[in-house]
């Protein structure tokens, strides 16, 4: 706030010359806070037992490399293998912890060494899925026996819920729920949801500013067995598959697993030794507040290794960025970071992408 309360207007012939002064003092990318989550785990334990830690340190650890990678068939490779027999050297803390009560009993939380991680995951050229990840809208519907097609909201059935809860953040994804209310059961009939009817499911989520959606559809015979189907909306691009077991819980596991994997896919990158340099014009930066907040979201991104500063011209600042991976990686990221507004078009190959910073309030 003090810096609204003094900044002059006539001090913007003085802000470029303060902004070159200070490119020297711009480094190579950190990491801040955001994605922390996703370097820790808490597993299940029958005890305090040595051999039960060991085994709760791996799947912990099997746990985050699934979360970092986007990919579930991650830990099949004989690197994350080899990684995983050592998994107590990555290990920054643990603790034991009562799990909540949908699931009961000890828990082992530990955190992982992020760097070691981050380094091991590009030493090994895998997958590397940025941690800004926009949240996943899920509709549920279930018609089961005698009962009628419905939405099912949480009150009606906290256990499925918290299923959904617990894959979803064990694959590093954050989801959100519809309402039910009555503005979606206008905009979005049961009838329609249950048909899959992919245009009327990304009308309906646009309530919701999803650009990521999935609706499931959970029928349950007579005899205890399930048919699940579900359609996936990224963007325009949909998707849709389904399955059916006797045990819900499996059937809902190899839902989330398949839409986060799908979603991941579209999203990681694999890391390169050496970066590829993208020029980067960004408008809208009209103040030192301001410019700082770019800056620092800018090396947020884990595909940025650094940021140098080209030029500065009133508000519109040019760099370089040294990127892994490719410029719609940077794109995507960018858009998730939701600071900065992008062209509807993309510009001429070779020309610098332009983009407008959107200054958030904690930054002002």
């Amino acid at each position: 706030m003090a810096a609204d309360c003094c900044y002059n207007p006539a001090m913007k012939t003085l802000f470029p010359a303060l902004l070159l002064l200070l490119t020297a003092l711009v480094t190579p990318a950190l990491h801040g806070a955001d994605g922390a989550e996703l370097y820790t785990a808490t597993v299940p334990v029958a005890d305090h037992s040595e051999a039960e830690r060991t085994r709760a340190l791996r799947a912990g650890l099997a746990e985050v490399v699934v979360k970092l990678t986007g990919s579930a068939a991650s830990v099949a490779s004989s690197e994350v293998r080899s990684l995983l027999a050592r998994a107590s050297s990555y290990v920054v803390e643990f603790g034991y912890v009562e799990l909540p009560l949908a699931e009961q009993g000890l828990g082992l939380s530990v955190k992982y060494s992020r760097a070691e991680l981050d380094a091991f995951l590009r030493q090994e050229g895998l997958p590397v899925w940025p941690p800004q990840r926009a949240a996943l809208l899920v509709w549920v519907l279930r018609e089961a026996g005698d009962q009628p097609q419905t939405f099912v909201t949480r009150d009606e059935d906290e256990g499925l819920y918290a299923h959904l809860d617990r894959a979803f953040a064990a694959r590093g994804l954050p989801v959100r729920y519809p309402l039910y209310d009555l503005e979606d059961q206008l905009g979005l009939p049961v009838a329609t949801a249950w048909s899959l009817a992919a245009e009327e499911l990304s009308r309906a989520s646009v309530r919701y500013g999803a650009n990521q959606w999935l609706v499931l559809r959970c029928y349950q015979s007579a005899s205890d067995h399930w048919r699940l189907a579900w359609v996936l909306g990224r963007g325009e691009q949909t998707s849709l598959d389904s399955l059916e077991g006797a045990d819900l819980d499996a059937l809902l596991q190899q839902v989330v697993d398949g839409a986060v994997d799908s979603i991941a896919a579209g999203q990681a990158y694999i890391p390169t030794l050496t970066a590829g340099r993208v020029a980067l014009e960004v408008s809208g930066v009209d103040g030192f507040a301001s410019y700082t907040g770019m800056l620092d979201t800018l090396q947020g991104l884990s595909m940025v290794r650094s940021v140098t500063i080209a030029r500065v011209v009133g508000e519109r600042i040019s760099l370089f960025l040294d990127v892994e991976g490719s410029e719609k990686v940077l794109l995507d990221a960018l858009a998730l970071s939701e600071h900065f507004n992008l062209p509807e078009q993309p510009g001429a190959p070779g020309q610098a992408l332009s983009v407008v910073w959107r200054q958030p309030t904690s930054f002002r």
